[in-house]
């Protein structure tokens, strides 16, 4: 992921190196990121990045959700990069938990 620049690529390295998180990369668009915690579950992650994300997230902090999904094919940690301002308008920035993806 050595590829992505400016806000992303600041990200990518916090999340891995504050959070240690692993990030493999879920589309071709560089808006989806699955990251998983080799020390455990990730809901663990997802609490550490809850208390701490305005300082992991800093002056991009409405670039970035950080999303646990409990349940389904995609539960998980994931990195949403809402890199416009279309997306942004779209989505809420931010540290999320949802039970499943499905309405």
């Amino acid at each position: 992921m050595d590829h992505y620049t400016g806000p992303l690529k600041t990200m990518l390295e916090r999340l891995e190196t504050t959070a240690n998180i692993t990030i493999t990369q879920a589309d071709r668009n560089g808006e989806w990121f699955l990251c998983s915690d080799p020390s455990g579950p990730t809901y663990g992650s997802y609490q550490r990045l809850k208390v701490a994300w305005a300082q992991v997230a800093g002056a991009s902090l409405n670039e970035f959700a950080i999303i646990h999904c409990d349940h389904g094919p995609d539960r998980g940690l994931w990195l949403h990069h809402l890199g416009n301002e279309d997306k942004q308008n779209d989505y809420l920035a931010g540290v999320h938990h949802v039970s499943s993806w499905e309405a």
